[in-house]
């Protein structure tokens, strides 16, 4: 019998308006998987491991524990991490929209390359990123860790794995050890050994077995035979398959999708080339068929769908056949295609667009989407050769099936079907994967690695003390920790980082120079920053500095691994590349690719278009201009970060010659563009390459500055939609101080929403004197719910310029004191000359000696006023308003949004109002 949710608030203590809040969501009950959790301590105090297959409610149980920390006395930050980028973006929103909006809890996520100002960041309620992410703040931002009450760690199963595993099981460790009160809960589809890692963990665990709200049925197609095979309750299924197309391995497919309308399959391709094939081939056979095969595809949609692709990515031979494949329901998804272009086809597939998606293993972790049905033509990663590719996993390949069927999209059962050349095949691939053991996970630490020594000499200062701080790691639990080969495996790496000039040793006492101090708080390896500042210390200066050189230096190290380009006709002297570069420990074939990398980047940021530079060095037709700007590009850019912020820490000679230049250059590598276009990046106002071209060439304006200084109207018709409001606003923020940037803001202001002319607005703020106030009294004079009469001086001084009543929607004066009602003195002041001056103390408070016994009074100063007039009308009970203040109110008030009630807010305010107060007060942020 199901659970319904209100026993969260019952038995949990959670609060009913959170249950509430999930039925409104749809969810009423409790998965076992779930309850599960809770009855063994998902909402205590120690530590959690909840083991359940993929699609069984482990995100919501992790929200239970966020929910659970949000209320605490403490109020604490939850943390919650995941190991790709991809997927931080998705939870975030997610987090966002079901928490964030409806309980004002403050979401932020920290990805990437990204910046942010930690004290914003662990502010927040809710705190989403990667796990190298908050690595990062562990490493630099330790006084911030203390915020935190909850970390859950997503797909905890990486623990065992070698690229991400180490970090994280350093990263968990630090927490376990420096940081005992911060509460860990980790999330795991794939963890037989579940009860080792929860006692590492010090804490409680879940492990709900093979148990799924959909039913997962795995199967095989036998391609030799054409015959597949499902495993259903009552036994297995056989279906001879009919031969539809050429491509004997996409029959399987195209017989489900005759089958029903609603079908949807999600395809596994070991490369990225495989995943297009395989979409191609689909696609061919629907074009080749268009009239006599039964498959439905909605027409229109997947018409808008390719004008969409077509418009977000300009094009290239994945793109094309991409455009391709989607007009027939079929798309693909691999590391080849932008991210964005990623989304679009993951919306598809979920509104049905698309009827089939193949996918690299891209799609393998943590997305949901509405497929029943999952094939994998081979349980390989990568290539078919050693080198590049490697098979399956067991623990993988039930975390691709376990894709099919998803309880959020229907709840039919799911379907996996993998591919066996023979029965003789068959029967092996039965045996390991569909009927195999799970992997048990361990321990991916080596004790010889430099990179995790010399980020526990930080607070280690002997081979000893490194050695017992592996101890708390999870490398004991896993394997047989030997002392001894665990202490030559740090020795060995400690002489590593001694040649590297990352420590220096006095007997057994450890010590970390400047450059390995600060290189340790940094994601990247120590032989990158030798390289790398070897490579700066040769070249001495900026006369002699050279893009390209740096670029191959970095791309030649471990960072970027695996994403590196390469061609098959890309000649090259390597050994005059190893004479004048210091490139450390790579081969041949890798230090071509690393050139090659090198050389296409620095084209590209020199201003050349990225498919010439393909074209010009003939790079493989499987790497994709994605590769450069979203793999290779940003992976060296982090590089040059890092390396700048290592500099600025331990070499200040290097730091003054080179920081600047290092700062341009990571914006140039991170965003495609030249030195002279960067400024536009910096300032956030664009980074496509795109715009700024057309900014420069076809309006004419070289940098941003430009657009700050000239007028506010200068983008309108020259760039689309919103953008020249966005532009100017950056702009004026970064390069106008006030009251000039707020008199643009309020221009922009006026000419964005209905209410009074631009041209009367900047009339107003532009003039002096007496135009000034006649200005300012004609807007009073037509504004809703205020009565106002001008005063005639005659030529005297010793009367306000007019007094104020606020008015209901009767008409009746609503501003009152002590039960009598009363007017507002207003005065209006404006300089000589609005470029250098503003309203002073006398001018400003002059209103006081006017007012004829008023209690309330206000002059409206233009363009602002000085430090004393705003202390004076402070100590006086005077309300100034600037000039961009007042044109705020006039044009919300002829727009019709301002309510009496706000008025008398307004003008009772004592100090000065700007135009920011005004938006807050009217709630028009």
């Amino acid at each position: 019998m199901a659970e319904p949710v209100s026993i969260l608030n019952e038995e949990y203590s959670l609060p009913s308006g959170y249950t509430e809040h999930l039925n409104q969501r749809d969810i009423n009950h409790l998965f076992k998987t779930q309850l599960q959790a809770l009855e063994s301590g998902l909402l205590s105090e120690d530590n959690f491991l909840m083991v359940a297959e993929p699609g069984t409610g482990k995100t919501l149980a992790a929200e239970f524990a966020i929910v659970d920390n949000a209320i605490s006395a403490s109020s604490d930050v939850s943390v919650f991490l995941v190991p790709y980028r991809a997927l931080a973006e998705e939870k975030a929103q997610t987090f966002q929209a079901q928490l964030g909006d409806e309980f004002n809890l403050e979401v932020e996520s920290s990805l990437g390359g990204e910046r942010h100002d930690p004290v914003e960041l662990f502010d927040a309620n809710i705190l989403v990123m990667t796990y190298e992410k908050f690595d990062y703040h562990l490493r630099n931002h330790s006084n911030y860790i203390p915020n935190i009450g909850l970390v859950v760690i997503d797909e905890f199963q990486t623990l065992g794995k070698e690229n991400r595993g180490p970090n994280l099981e350093i990263l968990t460790t630090r927490l376990l050890s420096d940081y005992p009160d911060i509460r860990i809960v980790g999330l795991s589809a794939t963890t037989p050994n579940y009860e080792d890692v929860a006692g590492w963990l010090q804490g409680q665990c879940s492990d709900s077995g093979d148990w799924r709200k959909c039913a997962l049925h795995e199967g095989m197609y036998i391609v030799q035979d054409r015959e597949l095979v499902l495993d259903k309750e009552d036994g297995k299924i056989r279906t001879d398959i009919p031969s539809y197309s050429d491509y004997s391995r996409v029959d399987p497919i195209i017989d489900y999708l005759r089958e029903d309308d609603e079908n949807q399959a999600l395809v596994f391709a070991q490369t990225r080339n495989k995943a297009e094939n395989i979409a191609s081939n689909l696609q061919e056979y629907l074009v080749e068929n268009q009239r006599s095969n039964s498959i439905y595809t909605d027409s229109i949609a997947t018409t808008e769908l390719k004008k969409s692709i077509s418009q977000t990515d300009t094009g290239g031979p994945a793109i094309d056949k991409l455009k391709k494949c989607v007009k027939h329901g079929i798309g693909f998804h691999h590391a080849g295609i932008s991210d964005s272009i990623k989304r679009t086809v993951v919306d598809a597939v979920e509104d049905q667009t698309l009827r089939v998606v193949v996918s690299t293993t891209t799609l393998g972790a943590g997305i949901n989407l509405p497929v029943d049905r999952v094939y994998i033509p081979k349980p390989r990663v990568g290539a078919d050769n050693d080198e590049y590719g490697r098979d399956m996993t067991t623990s993988e390949y039930k975390n691709l099936a376990g894709r099919a069927g998803r309880p959020q999209y229907g709840g039919n059962p799911g379907e996996s079907i993998l591919y066996a050349d023979n029965k003789l095949q068959a029967s092996g691939r039965r045996d390991e994967y569909i009927d195999g053991d799970l992997e048990i996970v361990t321990s991916e630490i080596d004790p010889a690695d430099p990179p995790v020594v010399l980020n526990l000499l930080r607070e280690c200062d002997t081979v000893s003390d490194v050695t017992e701080y592996l101890r708390q790691s999870f490398l004991p639990l896993s394997t047989e920790f030997d002392e001894s080969t665990v202490q030559r495996g740090i020795q060995g790496a400690i002489r590593e980082l001694s040649s590297l000039e990352m420590i220096t040793r006095d007997g057994d006492e450890i010590s970390l120079t400047d450059i390995g101090t600060a290189t340790s708080k940094q994601l990247i390896s120590p032989r990158a920053v030798h390289s790398a500042i070897n490579h700066l210390r040769q070249v001495e200066s900026l006369d002699n500095f050279e893009v390209v050189d740096l670029l191959v230096v970095l791309a030649s190290t471990s960072e970027l691994e695996n994403c590196r380009l390469f061609s098959w006709k890309f000649n090259i002297d390597l050994d005059k590349v190893r004479q004048e570069l210091p490139v450390l420990d790579i081969d041949d074939d890798d230090l071509e690719n690393a050139v090659l990398t090198g050389c296409v980047i620095a084209d590209w940021v020199g201003g050349d278009d990225l498919d010439d530079v393909f074209d010009e060095y003939q790079v493989a037709k499987t790497r994709t201009k994605t590769d450069i700007k979203e793999r290779a590009g940003p992976r060296l850019a982090r590089s040059i970060k890092y390396l700048q912020e290592i500099l600025g820490e331990a070499d200040e000679d290097l730091d003054d010659e080179f920081n600047e230049r290092l700062s341009t250059l990571e914006s140039q590598v991170r965003y495609g563009l030249s030195e002279e276009q960067v400024p536009f990046a910096e300032c956030g106002i664009t980074t496509s390459q795109g715009l700024i071209s057309h900014l420069q060439q076809g309006v004419g304006i070289e940098h941003p500055r430009e657009i700050a200084e000239g007028s506010v109207l200068q983008l309108f018709g020259e760039v689309d939609d919103s953008k020249p409001y966005e532009f100017t606003r950056k702009a004026v923020n970064e390069f106008c101080d006030s009251p000039e940037k707020e008199r643009k803001h309020t221009l922009l202001d006026a000419r964005a929403i209905d209410g009074p002319g631009f041209m009367k607005i900047r009339n107003l703020l532009k003039s002096n004197h007496t135009e000034f106030q006649n200005h300012c009294e004609e807007h009073l004079e037509n504004m809703d719910y205020l009565q106002f009469e001008p005063i005639d001086e005659s030529g005297q001084d010793r009367f306000a310029e007019g007094y104020l009543r606020v008015l209901d929607e009767s008409e009746n004066e609503i501003l009152e004191k002590n039960g009598t009602s009363i007017e507002i003195a207003v005065e209006c002041k404006s300089k000589d000359d609005l470029s250098e001056g503003v309203v002073g103390s006398n001018d400003a408070t002059d209103v006081v000696r006017k007012a004829d016994g008023q209690p309330y009074q206000v002059t409206i100063g233009n363009p602002g006023f000085d430090t004393d007039a705003v202390d004076d009308a402070k100590r006086q009970g005077i309300l100034l308003l600037t000039a961009s203040a007042f044109a705020t109110l006039v044009i919300y008030a002829y727009k019709g949004t301002i309510h009496p009630e706000k008025y008398v807010e307004i003008f009772t305010t004592e100090g000065q109002l700007d135009r920011p107060d005004i938006l807050e007060i009217l709630d028009e942020w």
